[in-house]
């Protein structure tokens, strides 16, 4: 994991395009998955610069490059509050390649809640068992709280917990009823840029650097990843 000072967002999505190119030029099939908050804007543009650099082999593209979620808030599909309606409220252009919202066209309800959270952890299986074999790779773009959360994760939640077996799951936080990766999942991620923007990140960015436990702050997960770069511009 290294920490990179001063940065912008266009280093964060530089990044990911240089990371994600690279596979795709060797045919590779790679899995992006996003956050939402202040990642979304990042998300967008480098699915635009991914369409931009490969403008005649998009279809090659639709077969090796899926977009899907790290965390959702669950809700109708659409719904104000979603991280994919942030997206494409932003301007997201997925033709290009392939999508898998977490959200389906009649979610709703304690029972679709149920079956959302099965579905998701069945794609992300899916993804990790083609990881363990060498024939996915799988990108990350995630975000930093002030409080250590990330991907979804709150601290004292029950994601935050490193006992499950799942690789999705959901719980009620003050806000939002929320879906997100549990733990499990940052092992099978290649290669993880997050945006740690803005002064009030700076303590919480320090304590990565101690040996906290990360049920209470989750950002320690992210030392999970194999290959970690944490942007900030302080």
């Amino acid at each position: 994991m290294v920490v990179h000072s001063n940065s912008t967002l266009e280093n964060v999505s530089e990044a990911l395009v240089q990371k994600i190119s690279a596979r795709i030029t060797q045919n590779e099939p790679v899995l992006f998955l996003v956050s939402g908050g202040s990642s979304a804007p990042i998300a967008v543009d480098v699915c635009k610069k991914l369409t931009q650099r490969f403008p005649s082999k998009n279809d090659r593209m639709r077969w090796l490059l899926t977009l899907s979620l790290i965390d959702e808030r669950f809700g109708p599909e659409g719904h104000p509050d979603s991280n994919w309606a942030l997206l494409e409220s932003l301007g997201l252009d997925h033709r290009a390649f392939m999508i898998v919202p977490v959200l389906g066209s009649k979610t709703n309800g304690s029972a679709d809640l149920e079956n959302t959270v099965k579905h998701f952890d069945t794609f992300l299986n899916t993804a990790a068992e083609k990881h363990a074999a060498g024939s996915m790779f799988i990108a990350g773009l995630l975000g930093i709280g002030k409080d250590g959360h990330t991907a979804g994760i709150l601290a004292d939640s029950p994601a935050a917990a490193d006992s499950h077996d799942s690789l999705a799951i959901a719980y009620k936080s003050a806000l939002f009823t929320r879906i997100t990766i549990t733990p499990a999942f940052f092992q099978h991620i290649d290669y993880a840029a997050v945006w740690a923007g803005g002064e009030e990140k700076k303590k919480t960015l320090e304590q990565l650097g101690s040996d906290i436990p990360p049920v209470i702050h989750p950002a320690q997960y992210l030392k999970r990843i194999a290959e970690c770069d944490i942007f900030t511009d302080v």
